[in-house]
């Protein structure tokens, strides 16, 4: 019989979440093409210099749009619909799976929820923030806080008002495999930058260029490299300097680039390797879950080291939420490979998505399931 997701795994299990772009559907986008793109031109050797920038710029202006600037409109809190859609996708999530650890009755596991996710969006610590609840990104410090991923090693204790008890209170532990639009290189560390200031600095430029759009994301490189019209090159000449200053600002965000080569700096490589070291241990653990929402698998690092653990861990059990029947076939291929029959994909039924607000009804429906029993 299939293992599903049920209140006795949510009970004797150590929980981690991967959480990849599609939860932040429709107020962010999907990337397409644009590794393609990227990996295209920096192998084309046919290209002059002023064809190289304007690729440049166009790659990292469809990106920027499509996974970044809207982030600015997260902290003004904007009244948009899709924005206030998935704002509270995200708050029923995190509302559930705290009430679900509360609901625990085994001391044996910690109270600590990893949720590891490659969006560069600033969703998961936005509304924590809102719902004030507790949680660990990573950061230390007030005035300048600095990213140290030994903070994930914290528990936090509550200790009652009379009688000196200490009880543990859930925490989310929010990993971002792929950095941050919030993240910031400063003098050799990585520092949170609260305000977006390196985004809105990113927008002011890009909004002085106008140059050719790119209508048409399933078009191929060589197709994209066909649109550059003469007026993209003369504004090109005018412009050279400040589309130099977008290229520079934007690379100075400590998140990666949709690339084969995708770091910018070393000290965001180590964090990188660091958090899926991190990441690989979590599930090396026993009687671990991994629940995958979102995620198409489509990044080899995480699939490779998702795939081993499977392997040598027969007490990991990873369940992914398939959103419409063909979502990760990616992970699908290797499914040969994988020798502890520990690996669910979940698929929805006929005319049925697994979005993110469905994915939430189904931990709503253990917890009431849990809440029944304990009125019994």
């Amino acid at each position: 019989m299939e293992l599903k997701i049920n209140k006795k795994i949510i009970e004797n299990s150590n929980i981690n979440f991967l959480i990849g772009s599609g939860a932040s559907v429709p107020f962010f986008g999907v990337l397409s093409n644009i590794e393609n793109w990227l990996t295209d031109l920096d192998k084309d050797k046919n290209i002059n210099e002023e064809e190289y920038l304007l690729l440049k710029f166009l790659f990292y202006r469809e990106y920027y749009q499509i996974a970044m600037k809207s982030n600015i409109d997260i902290l003004k809190n904007t009244t948009e619909i899709n924005f206030l859609r998935v704002k509270k996708n995200y708050e029923n999530f995190f509302k559930i799976i705290r009430a679900l650890i509360f609901e625990r009755k085994s001391n044996l596991f910690s109270k600590q929820i990893n949720v590891f996710t490659t969006n560069i969006d600033i969703f998961h610590e936005y509304v924590l923030d809102q719902l004030n609840y507790d949680f660990n990104d990573g950061f230390f410090g007030r005035f300048k806080p600095k990213l140290d991923l030994s903070s994930f090693r914290r528990t936090f204790h509550k200790e009652s008002l009379f009688f000196n008890k200490m009880s543990e209170i859930p925490i989310f532990n929010i990993y971002k495999l792929h950095g941050s639009v919030n993240w910031k290189y400063d003098e050799g560390e990585i520092i949170l930058d609260l305000n977006l200031s390196l985004l809105k600095e990113i927008n002011k430029l890009l909004n002085s260029i106008n140059i050719t759009a790119i209508e048409d994301q399933t078009k191929t490189y060589d197709e994209i490299k066909k649109i550059i019209t003469k007026n993209d090159f003369e504004i090109l000449q005018k412009k050279k300097d400040i589309i130099k200053q977008f290229i520079e600002s934007y690379e100075k965000l400590q998140i990666i680039n949709p690339t084969k080569e995708k770091f910018q700096e070393t000290v965001f490589k180590k964090t990188h390797y660091e958090l899926l070291r991190i990441f690989s241990n979590e599930l090396e653990k026993e009687n671990t879950i991994l629940i995958v929402i979102g995620f198409s698998f489509a990044d080899e690092h995480i699939r490779d080291i998702t795939i081993r653990a499977l392997n040598y861990n027969p007490l990991l059990n990873v369940f992914v939420y398939d959103y419409d029947g063909n979502g990760v076939k990616h992970i699908e291929i290797e499914n040969t490979k994988i020798k502890n029959n520990n690996l669910h994909i979940i698929k929805p039924q006929e005319n049925y998505q697994y979005d993110f607000e469905n994915i939430n009804h189904d931990f709503e429906n253990i917890l009431k399931e849990i809440k029944e029993i304990k009125e019994d």
